[in-house]
């Protein structure tokens, strides 16, 4: 499952975004999990970029369809770019980001699941992608409503700034 997830590697990081080059190996920008349909570089989706015991959520900003040059030879690739918004440490959900990927580290796509086991609930349900983890991972209940990345609240996303 977890190649499946795979999208590609970190070409590029600066304050606060990453830009990610999509594998040469995605021939589809649709993905089937868990019986949901995931669509490679919509934006507002969620990716993931584990670094070492943690693992930093970037939210997809820009997608496009560029030439790169690779090993001296010019070839047309998808690439985005992704704002870090969290990191999982400790099994906890933490608004920011503390520590930042290198290049080349891989880039996976996120899925309700993952999303589920990373972002504490919050009062009647909602998403609290935008608070401090106040309780761990495993203690986040599932809801019955499946999670899409478009339906997290804007002022969830930008409470406090």
């Amino acid at each position: 499952m977890l190649e499946q997830k795979f999208i590609g590697v970190v070409q590029h990081v600066a304050t606060g975004t990453i830009e990610i080059l999509i594998d040469a190996n995605v021939k589809s920008l649709k993905r089937d999990l868990s019986g949901k349909t995931y669509y490679i570089g919509q934006i507002g989706m969620y990716v993931l970029v584990p670094m070492g015991n943690l693992v930093l959520i970037g939210m997809v900003t820009d997608f496009l369809k560029a030439d790169v040059t690779i090993n001296g030879q010019a070839q047309q690739r998808y690439k985005m770019t992704a704002s870090l918004v969290g990191t999982v440490k400790g099994g906890r959900y933490e608004r920011g980001v503390s520590i930042f990927p290198v290049v080349d580290s891989p880039v996976y796509l996120a899925e309700d699941a993952d999303l589920l086991r990373a972002v504490p609930r919050g009062r009647g349900g909602r998403d609290r992608l935008g608070a401090r983890g106040d309780q761990p991972i495993d203690a986040v209940e599932e809801p019955e409503r499946s999670l899409h990345p478009l339906l997290v609240p804007v002022e969830v996303l930008f409470r406090g700034r």
